[in-house]
């Protein structure tokens, strides 16, 4: 593979540990979602009112004010708070420490001060100059403003204006410093990407026992060393890590938002193209869709003017992305129950058919 290092001893190991935040988009044709987290949500995904949080720390009246959820976010407790003077997003981090969100809001307030021509969250401070509050429990809270928009839709104009949006934000985070990422995602292994998977063999022969195939992720986690190798010989930064439409706003024209930055971490940048390719695009195994990623392609290289060596790794990012999505499903099933052993299967059928058409991926 173009990219390898000639001498494999100077590819460090990669250091296992237990990581429990996501990094992978749930594959195209998988019958469920994979790390739904909260984000600042559109008016149109508001549902119903709940008990409101305490908004003193900021001072906002919150006497005549409402609360509630968001209908798609699960992984965090967020409230969508309408009050008087505006609209904001209460958020309970469930998935970062304080230090971690400490370092996401930094890492945003750099972004904000490189007036981007789309908005990105803004933490608020409280009355003590602080962004970041922490319960009782250990937890996270904090404020921000809401963004306002619609997520893209699924058609090809509207994946390129997304695309064009994180590629803009790519580009403004090739100049942070790597102290503002809140993880390190290159010393991050698969089988750690959830806290709940303990010992992927034992899930891996679970599933098998329950008639799933899984011999597709097998090789690739056989494969991840090399991979990981190769990454490492090509540029690094700060990756967004969740591309997609989910975490992006619009007003049909152009980017108004992104959202979601809370598996931002150091990563190969071509990994961020990777996710978005696999998210945006089409179905691979149809003429249609591999011409959209084809066109997603060529519009990434020519922003970020890519080298050969990274467009040549692609196909296997997509490939650790599909098996990242399989191993953070699993985690939900075995830890928190928030899904089932039959949508873990979904999520492996669903991979080997994309595994099936990574040459679609592969740079013409």
């Amino acid at each position: 593979m173009r990219g390898m290092p000639s001498d494999q001893t100077r590819c460090r190991t990669v250091t296992s540990r237990p990581h429990r935040r996501q990094r992978f988009p749930r594959p195209a044709g998988s019958a469920t979602k994979s790390g739904c987290r909260c984000r600042e949500t559109p008016t149109t995904l508001l549902s119903m009112q709940v008990h409101m949080p305490d908004l003193s720390p900021w001072g906002v009246d919150a006497s005549d004010a409402q609360a509630r959820r968001p209908a798609r976010g699960t992984n965090n407790d967020v409230r969508i708070i309408d009050v008087r003077t505006g609209r904001f997003v209460w958020r309970r981090y469930d998935n970062l420490s304080v230090e971690q969100v400490r370092t996401e809001h930094l890492l945003l307030e750099w972004l904000n001060a490189r007036e981007l021509p789309f908005q990105l969250p803004r933490p608020l401070r409280t009355l003590d100059g602080t962004t970041v509050l922490t319960l009782t429990d250990g937890r996270a809270v904090a404020l921000q403003t809401l963004i306002h928009g619609r997520n893209p839709d699924d058609s090809d104009r509207e994946a390129l204006l997304t695309a064009t949006g994180f590629t803009t934000l790519l580009r403004a985070l090739a100049e942070a410093p790597q102290q503002l990422a809140p993880s390190d995602w290159m010393e991050t292994r698969l089988r750690d990407i959830h806290g709940g998977v303990d010992d992927l063999d034992d899930v891996l022969g679970r599933l098998s026992r329950y008639g799933a195939d899984v011999r597709w992720l097998r090789e690739t986690l056989a494969r991840e060393d090399d991979v990981s190798c190769a990454l490492r010989a090509l540029p690094q930064q700060i990756v967004h890590g969740d591309i997609g439409r989910s975490n992006a706003l619009t007003d049909g024209a152009r980017i108004t938002g992104l959202l979601d930055f809370e598996i931002a971490g150091w990563d190969a940048r071509i990994s961020d193209v990777g996710t978005a390719l696999l998210s945006l695009g089409g179905d691979p195994a149809t003429a249609e869709g591999r011409a959209s990623i084809r066109t997603l392609m060529q519009q990434f290289t020519t922003m970020l003017d890519l080298s050969s060596e990274e467009l040549e790794v692609v196909p296997e990012v997509v490939r650790q992305r599909l098996a990242g999505s399989v191993i953070w499903g699993a985690g939900r099933w075995l830890r928190s129950r928030q899904g089932t052993i039959d949508e873990v299967v979904d999520r492996l059928h669903a991979g080997a058919a994309h595994v099936g058409h990574l040459s679609a991926y592969t740079a013409s």
